[in-house]
């Protein structure tokens, strides 16, 4: 009994950090493409004129 609720819990723990990570390399991905297209806005800005 004992036994199964801490596999339970271990599972629990495992798909939230799973899902952590998920979100974290997401929000890195976004950051990454917003410094991105703002460093081709701003090259473009200087280089245009």
């Amino acid at each position: 009994m004992i036994y199964r609720e801490q596999v339970r819990l271990n599972n629990l723990t495992l798909f939230l950090s799973f899902i952590f990570s998920l979100f974290f390399l997401l929000y890195n991905f976004v950051l990454f493409l917003n410094v991105y297209v703002n460093f081709f806005k701003l090259r473009e800005a200087q280089y245009g004129k």
